[in-house]
């Protein structure tokens, strides 16, 4: 048998620092990401803005929904806090 100094160093990459563009770069990209996922919400919210303004009996029934449908959870989840204990 034949004995040989093995050493896994040669076999890992060479570590070096990023280039200061590609962190620009990457950063541009979670900017973007964070500014379109930000206009979406808004843009949402306008838009219901805008169609409650133009629909007032609609808006005013999807109120009354919704305010029903919180009285409705705080009921069933008031029921299934007594039910625990």
């Amino acid at each position: 048998m034949a004995s040989h100094d093995t050493c896994s160093a040669d076999c890992l990459p060479r570590a070096h620092l990023l280039p200061f563009t590609d962190i620009v770069w990457i950063t541009f990209g979670y900017v973007a990401l964070i500014i379109a996922n930000w206009l979406d919400a808004y843009s949402l919210h306008v838009r219901r803005v805008i169609a409650s303004i133009a629909h007032r009996r609609r808006e005013k029934a999807r109120i009354v929904m919704l305010y029903n449908d919180v009285l409705r959870r705080r009921k069933n989840q008031l029921y299934h806090v007594r039910m625990t204990i």
